[in-house]
């Protein structure tokens, strides 16, 4: 039996799946940035900006594990989506166990230093006002401790993603969210400090574990998880691939962790507009990670056939297709960022945020155009040979920033990632592509497809954003603006970087999701019959 039959009947093939996962990883994505969305206001008002700048820097800890974690995921799921694609049942279930295995070990060994760190961060960044830095400290090992107690589960949450389960892993979601946004309202509104969110925070975790296990018997390719079915070859070389997806998550850290750090050590009163700013700039990471977790499966599916020239065609459609994607949502980013973030954090904050705002989307923007290449490097296994132009990425964005940080404070940290995102596009070009041996990669067409049409498609909005730049009162223009830009950006890559069979097949993956999503609707409005 194949392993695409074995998966059971309550999976649909082709377009169908893959509309499917798309959805479910949307949601999923989209839930935890409107979470991050609906608490910085609330603490603003309630406990004050210093709250919210402290906040902000204990959420760094669970900022650079989601660094750490999202490679583990990575890895988990390749590893799983390979064993599942040989169709051997007992490999499966035997890569499962060597993964739980190896996490188990990863927690027990690091969770000392860390817990350290946790313990001084008052002492890592003494601009933490002396009156919220006992809360500070008590937060941060919370946070840590159930960050930690869930580390291993991400065995399990990998084996959902490399089944193509994406349901399970965002029902998890929604229901965490769920309970710690609630329980983070309840007790900003009862007077609670940090201590009582980093609470709220962890038992949103618990929820998490909790559903993963509970949904781990709907599985009918694995049995219970035996930790000691666990193959040392397995463990070994999970532990190698991890390792290098380790090293590239110290990179993430160094390319997207020192913002804050340097913003707290030079400019603290700059913490508050920063994160606002970030989460603002971080909603064009939704559908780019929808489309990491829906297609990573299938490229480590076919890379088992070792074969470049396919594992190329597929990142060239994979570039077409998602810089539609990221070309519409950087528009319209850009062009209703005065109106959106005057109704979110009021005029008076917008007008200190939207600086920073606009460089940081800017700045993604030019970061994800190499992402179709870093899944397709991912799904192959040679991600660690990225590691240079990750290097010359961080490299340049850290320098610049404790530079530009010393007379341009925040802003200065924003428009240094700029700069380092254009190092990191020019260096993965130059550097990185010539290293990797499994995808030949025609830097020619990748530019053109995945680089300098995105870039076309969306210099309207840019040109319209700096034109209305202080344009904060016309909210019913910003919409308009950014509607037009989104149609254009569209239009254009609709005509220019999509093929007629690309179209066609880009049209029954929307219609697949479509039914689907109207199905889901029918399902949850249709009352029980009497």
């Amino acid at each position: 039996m194949s392993a695409e039959s074995d998966r059971g009947p309550g999976h649909a093939p082709g377009n169908a799946r893959i509309a499917t996962n798309a959805v479910w990883t949307l949601l999923r994505y989209g839930v935890n940035w409107l979470a991050l969305l609906a608490i910085p206001p609330l603490i603003i008002r309630d406990l004050g900006k210093e709250s919210y700048a402290t906040w902000t820097i204990v959420l760094q800890i669970a900022a650079y594990y989601s660094m750490i974690d999202i490679h583990i995921q990575t890895a988990a799921a390749r590893f799983i989506a390979r064993s599942a694609a040989s169709g051997d049942r007992a490999e499966l279930n035997d890569t499962i166990a060597s993964v739980m295995l190896f996490l188990l070990a990863l927690t027990a060994l690091l969770i000392g230093p860390a817990l350290w760190g946790t313990l001084s961060i008052d002492a890592l960044f003494p601009a933490i006002p002396d009156a919220l830095a006992g809360q500070a400290r008590v937060s941060a090992t919370i946070m840590l401790l159930g960050l930690a107690a869930s580390l291993p589960f991400t065995a399990m949450l990998g084996t959902f993603l490399g089944l193509e389960r994406s349901g399970n892993v965002t029902i998890a979601t929604v229901m965490a969210k769920i309970v710690s946004v609630g329980l983070m309202v309840v007790a900003v509104k009862l007077g609670g400090g940090i201590v009582s969110l980093a609470g709220c925070f962890v038992a949103g975790i618990v929820v998490t574990v909790i559903y993963y296990i509970r949904s781990w018997r709907s599985l009918r390719e694995v049995n219970r998880v035996d930790l000691r079915s666990a193959r040392s070859d397995i463990v070994r070389s999970f532990g190698a691939y991890s390792g290098s997806s380790f090293l590239l998550a110290v990179c993430s850290v160094l390319l997207v962790g020192v913002a804050i750090p340097i913003i707290t050590t030079y400019d603290f009163g700059g913490v508050a507009r920063y994160a606002l700013a970030a989460i603002y700039a971080n909603l064009l990471l939704i559908p780019q990670s929808a489309i990491l977790w829906v297609v990573l499966p299938r490229m480590s599916e076919r890379s088992r056939s070792n074969d470049p020239d396919l594992m190329e065609s597929l990142l060239l459609k994979l570039a077409s297709l998602s810089s539609i994607s990221l070309a519409c949502i950087t528009s319209g980013l850009v062009a209703i960022a005065p109106a959106f973030l005057g109704l979110w954090v009021g005029p008076a904050m917008a007008k200190e945020v939207l600086p920073l705002a606009i460089p940081l989307v800017l700045a993604q923007f030019i970061g994800l155009t190499m992402h179709p290449y870093r899944v397709a490097v991912a799904g192959t296994g040679e991600q660690l040979r990225t590691v240079p132009a990750i290097l010359v990425e961080g490299t340049t964005t850290a320098v610049l920033s404790l530079v530009l940080v010393r007379s341009y404070g925040a802003w200065g940290v924003a428009v240094a990632g700029l700069a380092g995102a254009l190092a990191g596009v020019i260096a993965h070009l130059t550097v990185s592509v010539r290293l990797i041996d499994s995808v030949n990669v025609s830097r020619r067409r990748y530019l053109r497809f995945g680089i300098l049409l995105p870039a076309m498609a969306t210099a309207p909005a840019v040109i319209a954003s700096c034109v209305g730049f202080d344009a904060f009162s016309p909210y019913a223009a910003s919409i308009v603006t950014a509607a037009v830009c989104c149609g254009f950006a569209l239009g254009f890559l609709w005509r220019f970087s999509l093929g007629r069979a690309d179209r066609r097949e880009l049209q029954s993956i929307a219609h697949a999701a479509w039914t689907r999503l109207t199905n889901a609707s029918v399902f949850l409005a249709k009352r029980p019959e009497r």
